[in-house]
């Protein structure tokens, strides 16, 4: 961790105009400035620039930070090195500058283990040469993977006699127990790879990692295709193929394709799509997810079109619903046929027309459910109804509900008038998230449940004025509220208290910005980047003595009605009948006593 002094010195000295200036033509727009944003395919000036508070933020991309953040993103640097960078430009000169900055050493015994994976992929590319690669050279242009499509994704071949491989490896000093740890060599010490094509695995960092190696000839034994297996270096459910390429190229194209396998990876490259990864055949975990996430763009599911695949694809939406990452679904419209197939036999156009044809989740999952409500039982497809009814009652009446409601019926082969009566009806479980059929994610009204948005809102809108006005800090304080609509709020306020202990009466956004990104180790971007915008969102009225009242009157009611909600969940899962009716009296009553409250208040 670099010294918090020396980082608040070099902010203090520096102008985050002048910074972002030295590396993007900036303009100046009312109070603010903007540019052109370099973190995703900006065509018109985004990035806002507060010269006030010494931030930025990206409102289309969720990018945010000071002027050391900028740097290290742009530059795809350290912390400390941007730092350093800041200060060059700024004019600014400190000793510690130029100390080493003291880094923990990495596992020497993975150092190793990398070492001898690079030093493989080279024989492997080079195996691909020689007369005996021969025969895998044809089968790859056979495929269509040329030289530069081999490049690119670490495609070479193993040769046939395995031992070799592993005299090689003892050649480049590195002993047979680091082949074995690595996963390369087998316990008769040869290569477990030997006579396959072999795609290069490469870590998030974009370090090799394992291999995945493919029969591509008749006769041979063994499955379709050989894995690493799992190693101090490789784990497969914390990769995702092609993710170090698709960091950068999401930014670009504001998507991330997720496929099935390798194939598909390298379909969508030739059509054009850069940004692409796939999950190597398994269910997502996730670590997975969490990789996904950090893309901060919008997920496009790209998996198998039969049943097994569209199952898959709904499994994964949920689980990427409830991390809160954005996402849509290709529509395979009953075509059976993976990317490589349609690329092969349309082209690049067809496959690219294919992968636009998008969908969101909720339409997803209506048509998945008709399909298979013929095989569900009553319990089943009752379950299903509930999940979409806060849907419908959030539909006004009319040609649109009326269609919503039609096709609720289909999914579930309840008739229409029934579903009509579920939703004028009492249902506890409405008050459930339903993950499953959750779309896109917005960064601030997350929810599907408008009243778990409504606590998010006033949450957030306590943090704007927790962030500008210094009374505010002091009434949460005061209050020891706790935030439960989003964790990150809860991390916000947090921070605003250990902050403003060791810096009292002031509160400096740039400062704060930089001192949680000393003390998460750069791991709490997204605080950051929500900081940003709380600092820079202006569509906050200014505040009077009145709003922190209602706002902690609101936050606390939420509260109470989500306690109240939680206890009918748990009851009706776990409870008696007796305590089922007890907890769905406590809800009802407190819905009866916050709507007299409304109705005082409007009188």
């Amino acid at each position: 961790m670099a010294d918090n002094d020396l980082m608040e010195a070099v902010l203090k000295h520096a102008d985050i105009v002048s910074v972002i200036s030295s590396y993007l033509p900036v303009t100046k727009k009312g109070r603010n400035h903007m540019c052109i944003c370099p973190f995703h395919d900006d065509k018109n000036p985004s990035l806002n620039i507060s010269k006030e508070k010494q931030i930025f933020k990206c409102f289309v991309c969720g990018e945010g930070g000071n002027a050391i953040s900028f740097v290290s993103k742009f530059e795809k640097i350290p912390f400390r090195q941007a730092m350093k960078k800041v200060a060059e430009i700024s004019g600014y000169e400190d000793p510690r500058l130029n100390e080493n900055v003291v880094i923990t050493p990495k596992d020497e015994s993975k150092n190793r283990l990398y070492k001898a994976m690079g030093d493989l992929q080279a024989y492997y590319r080079y195996s691909l040469t020689i007369p005996e690669g021969e025969a895998a050279r044809n089968y790859l242009q056979s495929r269509g993977l040329d030289g530069e499509i081999q490049e690119r994704f670490g495609i070479g071949y193993a040769p046939k006699d395995g031992a070799k491989t592993i005299a090689y490896l003892g050649a480049k000093k590195h002993s047979l127990k680091v082949a074995e740890d690595a996963g390369i060599a087998l316990n008769n010490g040869k290569d477990r790879f030997a006579g396959r094509i072999s795609f290069a695995l490469f870590s998030p960092q974009g370090q090799i990692n394992g291999f995945s190696a493919r029969r591509f000839q008749e006769g041979q034994e063994g499955g379709k295709y050989v894995n690493s297996p799992e190693t101090p270096i490789f784990h497969k459910g914390e990769n995702l193929y092609n993710y170090h390429h698709a960091v950068s190229a999401s930014r670009i194209e504001g998507c991330c394709y997720l496929t099935e396998g390798f194939m598909d990876v390298i379909a969508l490259y030739k059509a054009g799509i850069k940004s692409a990864v796939a999950s190597m055949g398994t269910a997502l975990t996730k670590e997975q997810v969490g990789l996904l996430k950090r893309l901060k763009c919008e997920i496009r599911l790209c998996l198998d079109g039969d049943g097994p695949g569209q199952e898959a694809t709904l499994k994964t939406g949920r689980l990427l619903a409830q991390a809160g990452v954005p996402y849509r679904i290709v529509d395979y419209q009953g075509d059976l046929r993976d990317p490589d197939e349609i690329l092969n036999q349309e082209g690049a156009e067809a496959l690219v027309k294919r992968l636009n044809q998008l969908v969101q989740p909720f339409d997803f999952a209506l048509s998945f459910y008709s399909k298979k409500s013929g095989s569900m039982d009553v319990g089943e497809r009752r379950r299903i109804a509930e999940a979409f009814l806060p849907y419908l009652r959030q539909t006004p009446a009319g040609i649109e509900y009326e269609d919503l409601l039609n096709r609720i019926a289909d999914a579930t082969s309840f008739h229409k008038e029934a579903i009509r009566e579920m939703a004028q009806g009492a249902a506890p479980k409405e008050m459930d998230r339903v993950d499953f059929v959750q779309g896109r994610v917005d960064r601030i009204h997350l929810h599907t449940d408008p009243e778990l948005s409504k606590l998010i809102m006033a949450e957030r809108a306590l943090l704007h004025y927790m962030v500008n006005c210094p009374e505010a800090l002091a009434f949460y304080k005061a209050q020891a509220i706790h935030f439960k609509g989003k964790p990150v709020h809860e991390e916000i306020a947090q921070y605003l208290v250990e902050y403003e202990a060791s810096h009292p009466g002031s509160l400096d956004l740039s400062l704060l910005q930089g001192y949680i990104e000393e003390n998460s180790d750069g791991q709490d971007g997204d605080t950051i980047s929500e900081l940003s915008a709380l600092g820079l969102d202006e569509n906050y009225p200014p505040l009077t003595k009145n709003t922190l009242g209602e706002l902690l009157r609101t936050i606390v009611e939420e509260n109470a009605t989500l306690t109240a909600k939680a206890a009918v969940k748990s009851s009706l899962n776990t409870g008696s009948a007796a305590e089922q009716t007890k907890a769905i009296k406590a809800l009802v009553e407190q819905k009866r006593r916050l709507q007299e409250e409304k109705k005082k208040k409007g009188a």
